[in-house]
């Protein structure tokens, strides 16, 4: 299936990790679905992220670099959203990567299944091991209508979470994740599954 006409928007919220940064930047640049526009929102980090942020967009053009005061992870994901262009849309947390082909796995069974949003599997990697999250990373589930707030109640749809989906742009309208809060992922990720 060519997906290759649909603008991905990856949006990487940034804050102090310079350690973490390049794996996280080099798995977004170096996805094999190549259509993306990859915001990355400085959150006023005091370490190098800055630098490193504005060295990697001098080096691709479909990086932009929103350099912001310190406001917090929803704020900066908030302006990566208000810059945000794609017809579709994903979250990368800046100290997390991503394998090569998540983008275009997550496109092709969105485009397979005509849906809104579609949840990945995850990984959680600690020195020294690797713990897989519950779900099957091979597994598809697709809900719809009624099912789709319990799906997401029971767990069954991956979690609170932002940054393990890709959503239709049309998903998150002018909804946005609410400031001062931690886990703002709660507070928003059920009012963009409604959709």
């Amino acid at each position: 299936m060519n997906t290759d006409v649909s603008l991905v928007s990856v949006v990487i919220p940034i804050y102090n990790v310079e350690n973490y940064l390049h794996q996280c930047l080099d798995s977004v640049v170096n996805q094999t679905y190549r259509n993306l526009e990859i915001i990355l929102v400085d959150d006023g980090s005091t370490d190098g992220c800055g630098a490193i942020c504005d060295r990697y967009a001098g080096d691709d053009n479909r990086i932009r670099v929103l350099h912001t005061e310190n406001r917090g992870l929803a704020s900066a994901r908030n302006a990566g959203l208000d810059e945000a262009k794609g017809d579709f849309l994903s979250f990368v947390d800046s100290d997390d990567w991503i394998e090569s082909t998540a983008i275009e796995s997550l496109l092709n069974t969105a485009k397979e299944y005509d849906a809104d949003i579609v949840a990945a599997g995850r990984s959680f990697e600690y020195i020294g091991r690797t713990v897989h999250a519950e779900m099957d990373m091979n597994e598809i589930r697709v809900f719809r209508g009624a099912d789709i707030i319990p799906a997401y109640v029971n767990g069954a749809i991956g979690g609170d979470v932002a940054w393990d989906k890709l959503y239709q742009r049309d998903c998150l309208g002018d909804i946005r994740f609410p400031d001062g809060h931690n886990y703002e992922d709660v507070y928003t990720t059920w009012k963009i599954i409604k959709c």
